[in-house]
């Protein structure tokens, strides 16, 4: 957010007036700001829900973070060191989830729009395609992972079929949410319509924040960043499009808006970084040009060169003091109302910890010595809780679980 904050609509001075213009914030605003969105983005609860389950969600949001600050260093220094940093962003975040697809495609195609004058030679492709295979290295490691598990992965990855198999997530269906096609969908009405009650629910003042910087990026659109922030909203657009038509659960279902809810996190992403932040840089420069209004609102803004010293890039932290308390205070004020979603969270995690604990518990040991097996037939959160209490925690290891999804694997039925 610092980075991109370089490219947002600046205050700045001309002919004695106030207006937008595209030079850059002071440093310390971006910097304050940056963090303050970041305490904002950390007080949502669907991030504390889904940071302390053992799952894929968390590990997303980081790589949607990566392939962010890899293009907004890009946006910064246009070139082909940087484009293959985010080759290799987009290539590693692809070996996490498939709905990284909706955000790498439109970021691929506006690094190479960008840099069409460097990048659309031979070398330069090879390049990137280097850095985006090596990425995608922990495929590799799959093979190798699976022959050393202690239990069951769905996929098999052992065998070719089995690796496309997991590769294009059959079990679960490709590009669904449930294997069972013959699952009646949600309008896309209702899906947006959940997204946004989602983003408010989390956190009402970030928010507000975000259609603040999504309002003010659409009225004054920035040319510094070289059109990644329209390229971040037409990606977010497209992932909440394409993953609304291709869902095919039911919303009103017992359960299923906690599985619509944790691939929000994305959008989240989006609209924290950098709309919220920029949000927050233009109230702290408003506020300061209130504050010198009200103090001499004469001789302060009839000197130009006054006003240009205190909105420069390197104006210090002390000329903004009042819009910093400010946006500041909110934070805090957010962070606390968000604080009970932290406590929810880690109770919610606790009662889940014991429950796989007497799953595991429950089941007797065998006198001959060999191991006993836990098969999970229907749902994948018994399943995913015995394996994460047994496999990971080793309580009983004399236990191995399976689920359902695992019975394409090669020692299943063994």
């Amino acid at each position: 957010a610092v980075r991109l904050g370089k490219g947002a609509p600046r205050f700045a001075v001309a002919g004695g007036r106030a207006k937008v213009s595209q030079c850059r914030n002071p440093r310390a605003v971006r910097a304050v700001c940056a963090a303050c969105a970041a305490v904002t983005l950390g007080s949502c609860e669907s991030v504390w829900r889904y940071a302390l389950q053992a799952e894929i969600f968390a590990l997303n949001s980081l790589l949607v973070a990566f392939i962010f600050y890899t293009s907004a260093r890009y946006a910064e220094r246009p070139g082909a060191g940087a484009a293959r940093w985010v080759a290799f962003a987009c290539g590693l975040g692809m070996t996490n989830q498939h709905t990284l697809a909706l955000y790498v495609l439109p970021v691929a195609l506006w690094v190479m729009w960008v840099g069409r004058a460097r990048l659309l030679t031979g070398r330069a492709l090879a390049g990137l395609s280097a850095s985006a295979l090596v990425g995608l290295l922990p495929y590799a490691y799959l093979p190798l992972a699976s022959y050393h598990a202690r239990g069951c992965s769905w996929g098999d990855p052992m065998s070719v079929s089995g690796f496309f198999r997991h590769f294009l997530r059959s079990e679960y269906g490709t590009f669904r949410l449930a294997h069972d096609v013959q699952v009646k969908g949600q309008s896309t009405l209702e899906l947006v319509k959940h997204f946004v009650e989602t983003v408010c629910g989390d956190n009402p003042l970030g928010a507000a924040a975000a259609v603040f910087g999504v309002f003010q990026h659409l009225t004054f659109p920035a040319v510094v960043d070289r059109g990644l922030r329209s390229t971040l909203l037409a990606a977010l657009a497209m992932y909440i499009g394409v993953f609304t038509c291709l869902s095919n659960v039911e919303l009103s279902a017992s359960g299923h808006r906690s599985v619509y809810r944790r691939f929000w996190g994305q959008g989240l992403m989006v609209l924290y970084f950098p709309f919220v932040s920029d949000a927050m840089e233009t109230a702290v420069l408003f506020l300061s040009l209130v504050r010198d209004f009200a103090v001499a609102p004469r001789q302060k803004f009839r000197n130009a060169a006054a006003l240009r010293k205190c909105f420069s890039e390197f104006a210090p932290a002390a000329e903004h003091a009042m819009g910093l308390a400010v946006v500041v205070a909110v934070t805090v004020t957010g962070a606390a109302m968000g604080w009970r979603h932290a406590r929810e969270s880690m109770a919610y995690s606790r009662v889940a910890f014991l429950y796989g604990k007497s799953l595991l518990w429950a089941i007797p040991k065998r006198e001959d010595g060999a191991p006993s097996i836990l098969i999970s037939y229907k749902g994948d959160v018994h399943g995913y809780l015995a394996r994460y209490v047994g496999d990971v925690v080793r309580l009983r290891p004399d236990v191995r679980v399976l689920t359902f999804s695992n019975r394409y694997a090669k020692d299943f039925d063994r």
